[in-house]
């Protein structure tokens, strides 16, 4: 619950909140938050390293390709 409006948080990962933008005081909140940053951070970083590796190693057309052969579902950049 955010201390300044009283609204449950839409996410844990906002420093702010995201009804009224109230800096959020709680330390463990921040720290918790900060934690989950970094862990979403490094998962996001090993898919783009696995993903270099591929495109590096079989060209795109060739990484598509074996995507494709595998079944599995290439998702456009955000």
């Amino acid at each position: 619950m955010c201390p300044t409006c009283g609204r449950k948080l839409l996410t844990k990962l906002s420093i702010m909140c995201n009804w009224c933008g109230a800096m959020i005081k709680d330390d463990a909140y921040q720290q918790r938050a900060a934690e989950e940053r970094a862990k979403i951070d490094a998962e996001l970083k090993q898919k783009v390293q696995v993903e270099q590796h591929e495109t590096a190693r079989l060209g795109v057309i060739g990484r598509l390709k074996l995507k494709k052969k595998m079944g599995i579902r290439i998702e456009p950049p955000i």
